[in-house]
């Protein structure tokens, strides 16, 4: 479980397991997300949070200083990643919970898809060039240099600063987003595999947002890898989504996970903390630590 004890749970013994108050799936500009780690967690402390995890994509780096704010901020921080994952050709996001953030196996991680994204990126930006698309490639890559994990996010905001698009719909459906002609599939590792990685540095994982991969046909797999919770509260669910996500997790003994997937600004109308979770998902998560 990384540095964190049942001790750190001392914080939350005046709240009740059922009181709504922690956010397990945030983003900062450690990856594609618009406030920085320690601004982060001020905002979720100015919104009455009592816990929070930021959960960037294939990067740990803003960790650090997010601790060092929550330790002010009397906020308890769940160290915190989300990593992209391949199971038979569909993308897979996996959350991962109480992970030691210089473990080897994360660091791992962190290394791979630090150059994977470059390269992705990089590639996108050409095809872009190519699609009459006028990218300063060297401004980008100054504009970005200090940011840990390169996204689509990135790349989408910086077209629509310069003009070059008019929106991110635009620019998802017509030229970044899967199946267009600038599109470059990110170089995954195997979903069991990250599972596997996750749990060897002390997490917990979690299947993120499920419905977004139109696929159920991993969770028997996954769960026997050793996946441990599936979403059932998040931005992107219907009604019905929730209703069937909530009956796979009673069905394979997961825990019903959620979050509010903030980025920022970046994605209108959803805060942080608009999906809170129970305070009690955290020791329940603690005890299905490995």
């Amino acid at each position: 479980m990384g540095s964190f004890s049942v001790s750190d749970l001392q914080s939350l013994s005046r709240y009740s397991d059922n009181f709504l108050g922690v956010d397990f799936h945030i983003h900062s500009n450690a990856s594609d997300g618009i406030l920085q780690p320690k601004e982060v967690v001020k905002l979720a402390k100015e919104n009455e949070i009592v816990a929070l995890s930021i959960t960037d994509h294939d990067t740990v780096a803003g960790i650090k200083d997010a601790k060092d704010e929550a330790n002010k901020s009397d906020i308890l921080l769940v160290n915190g990643i989300e990593v992209s994952t391949s199971y038979n050709g569909k993308i897979f996001h996996l959350l991962g919970h109480f992970i030691d953030p210089d473990s080897n196996q994360i660091r791992s991680l962190v290394e791979r898809y630090a150059v994977s994204r470059k390269v992705r990126i990089s590639e996108m930006i050409d095809r872009l060039i190519e699609l009459g698309i006028r990218v300063d490639k060297d401004e980008f890559d100054k504009t970005y240099e200090k940011v840990a994990s390169i996204t689509r996010g990135q790349l989408s905001y910086y077209l629509l600063k310069k003009g070059l698009v008019q929106s991110p719909h635009e620019i998802f459906s017509k030229y970044i987003g899967e199946g267009c002609p600038a599109y470059v599939e990110l170089d995954c590792i195997a979903s069991e595999k990250a599972i596997e990685m996750i749990i060897e540095s002390g997490g917990v994982v979690t299947l993120a947002h499920p419905n977004l991969s139109e696929s159920d046909d991993c969770i028997p797999n996954f769960v026997d890898a050793g996946l441990s919770g599936i979403e059932t509260d998040h931005p992107s669910q219907s009604k019905a989504d929730r209703i069937h996500y909530s009956r796979l997790a009673e069905r394979y003994s997961l825990l019903e996970m959620g979050g509010s997937d903030c980025h920022g600004d970046r994605l209108k109308g959803i805060r942080i903390g608009s999906h809170l979770q129970r305070v009690g998902l955290i020791s329940e998560l603690l005890h299905r630590c490995h």
